[in-house]
This record gives structure tokens, sequence and C-alpha cells, in this order.
């Protein structure tokens, strides 16, 4: 296994464009693909193609479902490549961008082990005990 981040950001604001620049450097980021994403992710795509794993995720999204859903969607998903079967050290915390933190998202994120909450301009953070 190879070396992991700490936190990785799922990204769920439709029209995160360009900011993903400044996000893909610091952290692994799923973001949903869509029209107001996609010439900042295929630019990302350029710039780092090649790297294993690479730094930036697409997930599809159904544009007729909320931000809430789509982050719900992607999260087992997000766990399963960057927890304890995928990387060591495992990721201990999510940053998500572009929904608050519903009670549904709060009980799937304690499903997948995260305990502790906060909440962001841009969304909320899930960190795992230590």
């Amino acid at each position: 296994m190879g070396e992991g981040s700490a936190t990785v950001a799922i990204v769920v604001d439709p029209d995160f464009g360009d900011r993903l620049a400044g996000l893909v450097p610091r952290m692994p980021v799923w973001v949903a693909r869509t029209g107001g994403n996609e010439a900042a992710i295929e630019r990302l795509f350029r710039r780092f193609r090649g790297e294993q794993p690479g730094p930036l995720t697409t997930f599809v999204v159904d544009s007729g479902a909320s931000r809430e859903h789509w982050c719900a969607s992607i999260l087992a998903t997000v766990d399963e490549h960057h927890g304890p079967s995928s990387q060591d050290p495992p990721y201990r915390s999510i940053e998500v961008i572009g929904t608050p933190l519903s009670p549904a998202l709060r009980g799937i994120c304690e499903a997948l082990g995260f305990a502790s909450f906060r909440d962001t301009a841009a969304g909320f953070t899930a960190t795992r005990p230590a």
C-alpha cells in the first residue's frame, strides 16, 4: 500500500470550476462531473496525467438530484478507495464542498466511522478518531 493523504475532498458544488486547481495540490479530490466543472477538470487531468494514484477523481451525477444526494452516493466509494484496505495510513477526514451536513449525511458518515463534524462556509468536515 502506498502513502495516503489524511484528508480527502469531495466537491459537489456544480460550479467549483477553477478553484479545483488550488485544492488538488493539497489533497486527493473527488469532484462531481458537471458542466461548470468540466473545463477545470480537463485542464487538471492534462496537468497530472500519468500520476498514480491521481490527485483528481470525477464522478457522474444526476443533474436532477440534490447535492446532498450526490455526496451521499459517493461517500462509500471514497471510503473504499482511501480507507485501510486501499492506503496506509488510511484517510482520517473528509472535506465536503458544496452541501451542508444534513442528518442523512451525518448518519452515513457515522456508519463509516466518522465521529467529529464541523460546519464550514462551503460545506462541512468529518473526522475519524485517532
